[in-house]
């Protein structure tokens, strides 16, 4: 364990904590269980850097900061309502027109989700949908007009308003929209309400996301238990993901198709690209009480020689 990057997270984890560590030495099993209190509020960092890499070049790079409150506004014996909110919201991109779309939306829209969780703490549903729904529409909405009046007229004779329109509309789509706002709150609780075996490694089923379109990408993850600091009361897991490429390469000709009012001719088979994607996640969790400490993770989506990188991390810093 990198304990370099746990010393302020585990002072503060003892300074708040006192609980026995849920470990069962006699099988060797660890479980990840919520101890949380009514009121009690944490805030994480967050950072998302993506970029955008063809052979040695950077094409383009974006990075997101922004502080993430995670609140207990509510708990019973078999569950608990969590606030998420997004403030101090930072965005830079090395595309002019990133900048200038994030300024089209005001950051008071989809600044704030609910969620339900078991008594555990696995994530149970997004209780604001509502909410949330007629926020992405009105961004959608901003988008499309702003977008399509800065495009020159050339790109408008291959692709028509109501093509923009519908390719925006994916932002308040229930396949990406649910996905994207759960998106934090998700990776801090994947663990959550689950006994795992030090010596076990777990697969299962999991979606990915589609750069290509609205449906997610299926795939597998794999994951275990790394490391456990009894003396910290913290476990170390680790995770590997991947897309079935199959999947990915249907949603690229499908992507295109959408995108333009011609008929695309047959590509030769040579000429289809490869496409794989992955993800490697290493999360921290003090198993006392139930509150995930830090995480970094990195995503990695091939189309042939262009790659799209996201690095994403989430400390607990109050």
């Amino acid at each position: 364990m990198k304990r370099h990057r746990l010393v302020l997270l585990l002072t503060l984890s003892f300074s708040l904590f006192n609980l026995d560590a849920q470990i069962f030495e006699k099988d060797s099993v660890v479980q990840v269980v919520a101890y949380w209190s009514l009121g009690e509020s944490h805030t994480y960092k967050y950072e998302k850097n993506i970029y955008t890499i063809q052979g040695e070049d950077t094409l383009a790079w974006k990075k997101n900061k922004f502080d993430y409150i995670v609140t207990v506004t509510d708990s019973t014996d078999g569950s608990y309502t969590l606030k998420c909110q997004y403030k101090n919201v930072e965005r830079t991109s090395s595309n002019p027109l990133d900048n200038r779309m994030d300024s089209w939306v005001n950051d008071s829209l989809m600044n704030t989700v609910i969620i339900k969780t078991d008594e555990n703490g696995t994530f149970q549903s997004l209780e604001n949908l509502e909410e949330v729904e007629k926020d992405a529409i009105k961004i959608a909405e901003i988008m499309t007009d702003s977008m399509w009046n800065m495009l020159p007229d050339s790109t408008k004779n291959v692709m028509s308003y109501e093509k923009l329109r519908e390719t925006m509309a994916l932002i308040s789509d229930k396949k990406t929209l649910l996905p994207g706002v759960t998106e934090e709150i998700s990776m801090l609780l994947f663990y959550h309400g689950g006994r795992y075996d030090m010596t076990d490694t777990y697969s299962m089923e999991e979606e990915y996301p589609n750069y290509f379109g609205n449906d997610p990408l299926p795939g597998k993850k794999e994951f275990w238990v790394d490391d456990y600091d009894t003396e910290d009361g913290v476990i170390e897991m680790q995770s590997y993901g991947f897309i079935d490429a199959d999947n990915a390469i249907r949603s690229y000709f499908s992507a295109l198709k959408n995108m333009v009012t011609e008929e695309i001719p047959p590509i030769p088979s040579e000429e289809i690209p490869v496409i794989t994607g992955e993800d490697n996640m290493s999360v921290w969790i003090n198993v006392d009480y139930g509150w995930t400490l830090y995480l970094i993770m990195e995503r990695l989506f091939v189309v042939g020689n262009r790659k799209n990188v996201v690095d994403i991390s989430l400390e607990l810093v109050e």
